[in-house]
């Protein structure tokens, strides 16, 4: 809350007090990204398909991203070939307050709550503070987008390997161990 000090005609002081419409400002939850080659590992999703070198982690001084991607393959006439689309994919997005005149969870929620607006919520407990169900990508069954504090998640699951069926129930599952692989 801001407060504005001024003199009325009396010389009495009188305070004006203005709400924030994004919240009150919070000290930022994380303050690092983590990186595929830590996360991963913690990740109910087989070592076996992760493609390091598709991965990508960006670091500004305001913002990180981390990208971490996973392939299921296909067997043809006895050869096993990769996959082109990812059959899972997990990204970070952290927004940092230093260095910044916003704060980075206000900034979040914002974000997130524009992105939101006409999809389906989920409330379970567990998977940060707000989540919802995004329209899935290109091979994606399903798409969920977690907000806890100044980061935001992204989980999309996909193939053969994750059908519809179980899609969603993996899906909170994967964030609920992305969040939990977040360094402090």
């Amino acid at each position: 809350m801001a407060a504005c000090l001024a003199k009325n005609s009396a010389a009495r002081p009188t305070y004006l007090l203005l709400r924030d419409p994004n919240g009150p400002a919070v000290p930022d939850k994380y303050l690092k990204a983590p990186v595929c080659a830590e996360a991963a590992a913690r990740l109910p999703l087989p070592s076996s398909e992760r493609k390091q070198d598709a991965d990508g982690y960006l670091e500004q001084s305001t913002f990180a991203r981390t990208n971490c991607f996973w392939y299921g393959s296909t067997v043809v006439a006895g050869q096993r070939y990769s996959d082109q689309t990812p059959s899972a994919a997990v990204q970070w997005e952290l927004q940092r307050s230093a260095g910044s005149s916003d704060n980075a969870t206000q900034k979040q929620r914002k974000d997130f709550a524009s992105a939101a607006k006409g999809k389906r919520r989920d409330d379970r407990p567990g998977i940060g503070e707000e989540a919802y169900w995004d329209s899935p990508g290109n091979g994606e069954g399903c798409s969920l987008a977690v907000r806890d504090g100044n980061l935001s998640l992204f989980v999309g699951l996909g193939g053969k390997e994750h059908p519809a069926a179980d899609c969603e129930a993996e899906a909170v599952k994967v964030a609920r161990a992305a969040l939990a692989a977040m360094p402090r």
